[in-house]
């Protein structure tokens, strides 16, 4: 079912029919992410950097699909993880790669607009670990893709100097990350630690400024 929405999510987004009276913008974003839930336990509140790019078929509201691409990169949690020759605590960092799609539905005024919606799309996550231990300083990092999901809503106000205001909250959820993994030292000598997937959950705050483009 989520692969099904995320692909008719981006095929709508690239193919509408477009004789509608179609407006695009786009809009570069700073990007805060607080994380929550077992996501919170394995990493630190982070930030990035992100764009949106939006089809309205609406002049001020109404319907419209949007697709968003943003990277991102968590602060440093220090967690314990249990290895195959014991237990020890890991420095773990994350890095992320998100390209989402889905509808948004705006309403407002000439000056002010306020939006709403519901995005599903793919997710890279990279994971940094460190393990230092009584034998020996270990770390490796690794790559996962998974799917995900977002939902918020913001706000937009015409600052009077052609871009507008852009502002967004959003409820992240993204599934099965393995949170821990495999280390080793200079040497190649390789410990495991036992994996934990777990669903990343985090809210996150988007501010920007939005171009109306012809």
């Amino acid at each position: 079912m989520q692969r099904f929405f995320i692909l008719v999510s981006t095929f709508a987004f690239l193919y509408f029919p477009i004789k509608i009276q179609a407006q695009w913008s786009a809009a570069p974003q700073i990007i805060i992410s607080i994380p929550s839930s077992d996501f919170a336990n394995v990493s630190g509140a982070g930030g990035g950097f992100g764009v949106k790019v939006i089809r309205d078929f609406g002049k001020r509201s109404g319907f419209g699909l949007r697709g968003d691409f943003a990277f991102l990169s968590h602060g440093k949690e220090f967690t314990q993880v249990g290895t195959s020759v014991g237990s020890f605590i890991a420095e773990v960092r994350h890095q992320s790669f998100r390209l989402t799609f889905g509808p948004q539905y705006s309403f407002g005024s000439r000056n002010f607009k306020m939006y709403g919606g519901v995005l599903g799309g793919f997710y890279i996550f990279r994971t940094n670990t460190d393990v230092n231990t009584s034998f020996g300083f270990f770390q490796d990092s690794t790559g996962d893709a998974a799917l995900g999901w977002n939902a918020g809503g913001g706000f937009q106000y015409d600052i009077g100097l052609g871009p507008w205001l852009d502002v967004s909250f959003e409820y992240q959820t993204i599934y099965n990350i393995t949170t821990e993994f495999q280390v080793r030292d200079d040497q190649g000598t390789v410990i495991d630690i036992q994996k934990q997937d777990i669903t990343a959950n985090e809210f996150t705050i988007k501010v920007g400024v939005i171009f109306f483009l012809k």
